[in-house]
C-alpha cells in the first residue's frame, strides 16, 4: 500500500493537484453516467464536453457507491461475528490443531506461488472473469422506453426493474469490493520496483473496471421515477405523456397510447423548448415496470 501512497501523492502534488483530479474524476463519472443513462432509455442526445450535471451526476454515483459499500461492510461484520461466535463454541485445542494445520497449508503449498507475476496474472483472471461476467452485461440494455419484450440478461434486468434500490447497491458494492481486491493485487504485484507483463495488463483492465462502474449506475438507474406531463396540446388527447430528458435547447418527451393494444405505437417526441406550450407535473411514477407489463 505504500507504494499506492508514493503514485497518488506525485499524481496529486498536494490539496490543489487532490483537488483538480477529484473535480476531474467527479466530472468523468457524471459524463459516463449520464450519456449511458440516456443511451439505455434510447434518448438521442448531443451532450456537451462541459455540463455542470456531470459533476451532480458524478456526485451522485460516488454516494451511492459508498454507502453500497457501506451495507457490504455491515454484512461482511455479521458474517465475522457469527464466525466468531461459531469458533468460541469449539474447544480451544481443537481451535489451536486447526489452526496450525491451516497456517502449515498455506506455508508449504500458496505461499511459494505468491511471486509478483503469479499475482498478477491471478488478478488478470479476477479482472477477465468481473468485467465479462458482470460489468459488461448493461450494455445490452438499449431503447429501453420504446423497445418491445423484457430486456436481457434477465438477472441484470430484476436489478433494473427492481422497485428499490437494495439490489443495486449490492451489485455496485459487490462489484466495487472486488475491485478492491484488483488494485491489491495489483499494488502488490508491483512491489519491490517488479513490473511484470501480468502486471501491466491488470492495471489496463483495472483503468476499464473503474470506467464501467459510473456506466453500470447510470444503466441501471433507468427505472428511477420519471415527470407525467400534461397540457402539451400539439400531442394527442388519447395518449399519456411523460418527460424524459430536458437540455437548455430541447425536450424529449414519451407518448404512450392509451388505447389498449396500441403499446407497440408509444414513440419519442423531440421537440425545442417553447414549441410544445406550457408543460404541467402531474406526477411521478417508475415507468419501466409498467410498460413491461404492457409488452411482457
Amino acid at each position: 500500500m505504500s507504494l499506492l501512497g508514493e503514485r497518488w501523492k506525485a499524481l496529486t502534488g498536494g490539496w490543489a493537484g487532490i483537488a483538480a483530479l477529484g473535480t476531474f474524476g467527479l466530472q468523468a463519472a457524471g459524463f459516463l453516467s449520464l450519456r449511458f443513462h440516456l443511451a439505455a432509455l434510447g434518448v438521442p442526445a448531443d451532450l456537451g464536453l462541459l455540463d455542470a450535471r456531470y459533476l451532480f451526476e458524478g456526485a451522485n454515483c460516488l454516494i451511492f457507491v459508498l454507502t453500497a459499500l457501506a451495507s457490504w461492510l455491515l454484512l461482511l461484520l455479521m458474517v465475522y461475528a457469527v464466525g466468531w461466535l461459531v469458533s468460541r463454541l469449539i474447544p480451544k485445542r481443537f481451535r489451536v490443531r486447526i489452526t496450525r494445520r491451516i497456517s502449515t497449508w498455506w506455508n508449504e503449498r500458496v505461499s511459494p506461488l505468491l511471486v509478483p507475476s503469479c499475482i498478477a496474472w491471478l488478478g488478470v483472471v479476477l479482472a477477465v472473469l468481473l468485467i465479462q461476467l458482470a460489468l459488461r452485461q448493461c450494455l445490452q440494455f438499449q431503447n429501453l422506453l420504446i423497445a418491445s419484450g423484457p430486456p436481457r440478461p434477465r438477472w441484470l434486468a430484476t436489478i433494473l426493474l427492481s422497485e428499490s434500490d437494495v439490489p443495486l447497491s449490492l451489485f455496485l458494492g459487490g462489484a466495487v469490493l472486488l475491485i478492491g481486491v484488483t488494485v491489491a493485487l495489483w499494488a502488490t504485484s508491483e512491489r519491490e520496483g517488479n513490473k511484470p507483463l501480468g502486471g501491466r495488463l491488470l492495471g489496463l483492465l483495472l483503468i476499464l473496471e473503474i470506467g464501467l462502474v459510473p456506466i453500470n449506475y447510470g444503466v441501471l438507474t433507468a427505472n428511477h421515477s420519471m415527470e407525467r406531463v400534461s397540457g402539451i396540446e400539439s400531442l394527442s388527447t388519447e395518449a399519456e405523456s411523460w418527460l424524459v430528458w430536458e437540455d437548455d435547447h430541447r425536450l424529449v418527451v414519451l407518448v404512450i397510447p392509451t388505447q389498449p393494444g396500441r403499446a407497440a405505437t408509444r414513440k419519442l417526441v423531440l421537440a425545442s423548448k417553447g414549441s410544445l406550450g406550457p408543460i404541467h407535473i402531474t406526477g411521478r411514477e417508475r415507468l419501466l415496470q409498467r410498460l413491461l407489463r404492457e409488452n411482457p
